[in-house]
């Protein structure tokens, strides 16, 4: 960080520097974080998409290496995502930029030259060559890596070759360098420059003499769609900010667009030059600037002629912060610089951080650490993910939160769902400020894992004895789905019912009708079975209902909540002989959903059906031998209906919908092989093992499974 100036008597550097000066005395601070949620009007977006022309990041590269700071941000997986603060423009107030050097060659804009003929795109000096590689240095496999390496810049030359105004005034350059800024509309703008006063070394009354045109132009900008003005806090080693980064103590308006920044060294300590934030704690934070050492230990950047060296300073944090700013603007497309700056403060930490006089977060108060740190340090990495719990906007006026909306979809389905809408994602937003985040719609929808059996059931009647007999009679069993003495349909729609199932059955020779329905807080189910039972075979047809307050053997919620209601019919036979027996069985059913109107699904339905073949050789009268082939329950064809948040009005920042059908498809049927010896202990129990086969098991196209079954049956 540069000083401007030597220290003076009071009264020349007043009239030579017109610097900003504060006065001792003046009210207190108190911390708060502001929001901001006004917009600025662009057209509809995405929440954030990567610059195709963004070079592939490689964390192995050797400029990545040399910027350790970055990783220690904690940036690698942001960069990996592609950003790089393309699209976003950074102001630069110093020495002038080397516009040709090869880490900014062809983004550097000459702003104004106010020591020279120029416009600011040569830097004589070099500092200012240093600053603007931290914020922007190319991703080009050589020297370093900026913190928004595709970022452009614009230079305004303020200082000399010495690195000082010269006979230039801020209340000169200021107003036309603040005047250009706003017309280019710039969102960030870097002063790594202080004078070498404290913030209250001099009076309010006399800073509105001393800096009145800059305190106009400040003022100009100091507004909700404004730009964020980053300080550098000075290298005096003193307790307080110096005058311009502190100047929010005594002009509040100017402070949400405003960010003093001081340094730590690659050891998170305070270095012995580093101003402390003081009475600015409010908005200031903290940064990687180097050691006290810096031929050794300070940042490693640009310098003009294609050349590089290290330096330290708050000069050097302050474009950590600008570059950080960036990043946050391209990665939230309308958010304000404003609020780019809240989230830098409200996630800055004092984690690791030590202070010159040995002072912790664990050993000291947390006033102590705020006094020398201000809000802690850049945790960027924080402020890029969402602050606070994130939602999901199912209409323009309501929301529901992210992690109690899941949509786990019926085994029918398999993963037909989530293959329909892998490519497509959503918006949602975190509780901070709005923030909006581009989700992919798959990571909140999966495929259940239930998997549906064949077999027998018995239900009893209440006086104990099987529904089997003649003459008609009453019967209930709590729980228990599956008509009575047939093979169990091939969808169970009662499986976690929570009522009891009530049934009748009237036997008219070898004619049985029966009739089994159940009502439980989630589940109405009705099915109706007529077979026909002789010596040699055994026939049936049926057909059943269900409306469940889910969806089948799935779940959804939240932002997916819909009930269902399915219909299905099914028939079968089973034919004897002396030693063997075979079976055969089908289903066809429809679904159709019933979404609430808060939920992303608005309609649906799909077509399923399912078919076993099974075969029984008996040895003896205690063994059999079972083998079974089975199509499980699988959708045929269909499509589901939803309303996605896709997109954001940047003028108004409200939401925008775009309705998608997905149509079901499997990748590739189920198919299940078992086989199995049974060993009949008695008429009602018997004890069985065998081995079970999964072809594309879950409908997934190449999953196999092999099962071992091994289990005991008791009817009590």
């Amino acid at each position: 960080m540069l000083n401007v100036f030597p220290k003076k008597p009071l009264c020349i550097v007043i009239l030579f520097a017109s610097t900003a000066l504060t006065a001792c005395g003046g009210g207190g601070t108190s911390f708060s974080v502001t929001k901001d949620n006004q917009g600025v009007t662009q057209p509809q977006i995405g929440p954030f998409t990567p610059d195709p022309n963004v070079a592939a990041f490689d964390q192995t590269a050797t400029e990545y290496r040399a910027t350790p700071s970055l990783k220690a941000m904690g940036l690698t997986p942001f960069y990996a995502l592609g950003l790089s603060g393309s699209g976003v423009t950074v102001g630069v107030l110093d020495s002038g930029v080397d516009g040709d050097h090869e880490e900014l060659d062809g983004r550097v804009a000459g702003g104004g030259d106010w020591q020279g003929s120029g416009q600011g795109s040569d830097d004589p000096f070099g500092h200012g060559t240093h600053v603007a590689s931290i914020i922007a240095a190319a991703r080009n496999q050589r020297g370093i890596h900026g913190i928004a390496p595709l970022a452009h810049l614009v230079s305004y030359r303020i200082l000399n070759a010495e690195g000082k105004f010269g006979s230039q005034s801020g209340n000169v350059m200021v107003p036309a360098i603040f005047g250009n800024a706003q017309t280019r509309g710039l969102p960030v703008i870097n002063n790594s420059w202080a004078s070498i006063y404290e913030i209250n070394d001099i009076s309010k009354s006399s800073l509105d003499n001393i800096l009145r045109q800059e305190l106009q132009s400040y003022s100009q900008i100091a507004h909700a769609r404004g730009p964020i003005i980053v300080w550098a806090a000075g290298n005096d080693s003193d307790d307080q900010v110096s005058i311009r980064s502190g100047l929010p103590y005594h002009y509040p308006h100017l402070r949400q667009n405003w960010l003093a920044v001081v340094a730590a060294d690659h050891q998170l300590h305070e270095p012995r030059y580093t101003n402390r934030c003081g009475v600015a704690q409010a908005w200031c934070i903290t940064a990687p600037g180097g050691g006290d050492n810096q031929y050794y230990d300070g940042v490693y950047a640009a310098i003009p002629d294609d050349r590089y060296s290290r330096k330290s300073g708050t000069s050097m944090a302050a474009p950590f912060i600008s570059g950080s700013l960036a990043l946050l603007l391209e990665r939230f497309p309308g958010m304000t610089p404003r609020q780019a700056a809240a989230r830098l403060l409200a996630t800055a930490d004092y984690d690791g951080l030590v202070t010159a006089d040995g002072c912790s977060i664990q050993t000291c108060s947390e006033a102590t650490m705020a006094a020398v740190f201000g809000q802690g340090l850049v945790n960027l990495a924080d402020a890029l993910d969402p602050i606070g719990s994130t939602s999901i906007e199912t209409s323009p006026y309501f929301k529901l939160p992210l992690k109690q909306s899941v949509l786990v979809t019926p085994h029918v389905l398999g993963g037909s769902v989530r293959d329909a809408i892998k490519s497509k994602t959503i918006i949602v937003r975190d509780s901070f400020d709005n923030a909006p985040f581009a989700m992919a719609l798959d990571t909140k929808i999966m495929a259940s894992r239930w998997r549906y059996q064949t077999g027998y059931s018995l239900i009893k009647s209440v006086d104990g004895e099987s529904l089997g007999q003649s003459g008609f009679r009453y019967a209930e069993a709590g729980g228990v789905p599956l008509s009575i003495k047939i093979p169990a349909r091939l969808i169970d729609p009662g499986q976690g019912n929570d009522g009891n199932w009530i049934g009748y059955e009237l036997i008219n020779g070898s004619r049985h009708q029966q009739i089994l329905f159940s009502q439980g807080r989630e589940r109405k189910v009705v099915h109706g079975l007529i077979s026909q039972h002789n010596p040699d075979q055994k026939k049936w047809i049926g057909v059943g209902f269900d409306h469940h307050n889910s969806w089948l053997d799935g779940h959804a919620e939240g932002a997916f909540d819909t009930a269902s209601s399915s219909l299905w019919g099914f028939a079968g036979i089973k034919q004897h002989t002396q030693s063997m027996s075979f079976t055969a069985e089908a289903l066809l059913g429809l679904t159709q959903l019933n979404p609430a109107t808060h939920s992303l699904i608005t309609s649906g339905d799909y077509q399923f059906n399912a078919f076993r073949l099974g075969a029984t050789i008996n040895q003896g009268k205690a063994m059999q031998w079972h083998l079974d082939f089975m199509l499980p329950p699988a959708v045929q064809s269909g499509q589901i209906n939803f309303r996605l948040p896709s997109q954001i009005d940047l003028a108004t920042g409200k939401t925008h919908f775009t309705n998608y059908r997905a149509d079901l498809d499997l990748q590739q049927r189920e198919r299940r092989i078992d086989l199995t010896l049974n060993y009949i202990w008695s008429e009602d129990a018997f004890i069985f093992g065998g081995f079970g086969y999964r072809i594309n098991d879950g409908h997934k196209k190449g999953d196999t499974t092999e099962v071992i079954m091994f289990g005991i049956s008791k009817t009590f």
